[in-house]
C-alpha cells in the first residue's frame, strides 16, 4: 500500500517537516550547526520522503527508511570518521525510533486536541476528507514536534554545560 503525496501536501507539510526532522537530528547528536549543510540536506530529505511515499510499503514504513537514508547522508554529510561509524551508526538508529516515537506522539495528541474540539465523529470526518483539509488539521502536530526539538535542544544544552561544570573545563593550561 503506497501512500501518495501531492506537490500540495509536499509544500504544506512535507518540507516543513524535512527541515524539522533535520533540525532534529542536529539537535540529538550534537553535531555542530552548519546551516548550508542544514539546508541542502533538508531539501534531499523533503526529495526523499516524497519518493518513499510511493513505494509500495506498509504506512510508517516509509519514516523509518527516510529516517536511516537522512541519517547516513547526515553521516557523510557531516564526514563523521570511520572509527566512530559503528558509534554514530548505532547512535542513529537510537535517534531516529526517538524522532519516529515524538512524532507518533505529535500526531496523537493533535487527534486527541481535535476529539476535544470537534468531537470524535467530527474529526474522524476531518482527518479523512480533502488534502487540504487534512493538511490544515494536521498542522498542529508539526508545531507540537517543533516544540519538542526546541525543548529538547535546550533540556540537552543544559545537561550539557552541567557535565561541562561537573567534570571541570579544559583549558590549555590542562592540556585542552
Amino acid at each position: 500500500m503506497s501512500i501518495s503525496a501531492s506537490l500540495f501536501d509536499l509544500l504544506i507539510k512535507g518540507i516543513p517537516e524535512s527541515f524539522l526532522f533535520v533540525l532534529a537530528v542536529y539537535v540529538f547528536t550534537r553535531i555542530r550547526f552548519n546551516f548550508k549543510k542544514y539546508v541542502i540536506l533538508s531539501l534531499i530529505f523533503t526529495f526523499i520522503i516524497y519518493l518513499t511515499r510511493w513505494l509500495p510499503i506498509n504506512l510508517g514504513t516509509h519514516t523509518m527508511l527516510s529516517l536511516l537514508i537522512l541519517i547516513l547522508l547526515f553521516i557523510v554529510a557531516n564526514k563523521v570518521d570511520l572509527q566512530n561509524i559503528i558509534k554514530t551508526i548505532v547512535s542513529a538508529i537510537i535517534i531516529a525510533i526517538i524522532i519516529a516515537i515524538i512524532i507518533v506522539i505529535s500526531e496523537e495528541l493533535n487527534v486527541v486536541l481535535l476529539v476535544a474540539f470537534w468531537g470524535q465523529s467530527k474529526t474522524g470526518k476531518l482527518l479523512s476528507g480533502s488534502s487540504i483539509m487534512l493538511n490544515v488539521y494536521e498542522t498542529p502536530s508539526t508545531i507540537i514536534f517543533a516544540l519538542v526539538i526546541l525543548v529538547s535542544y535546550f533540556v540537552l544544552a543544559k545537561i550539557e554545560k552541567i557535565k561541562k561544570v561537573k567534570n571541570g573545563t579544559v583549558s590549555p593550561k590542562t592540556g585542552g
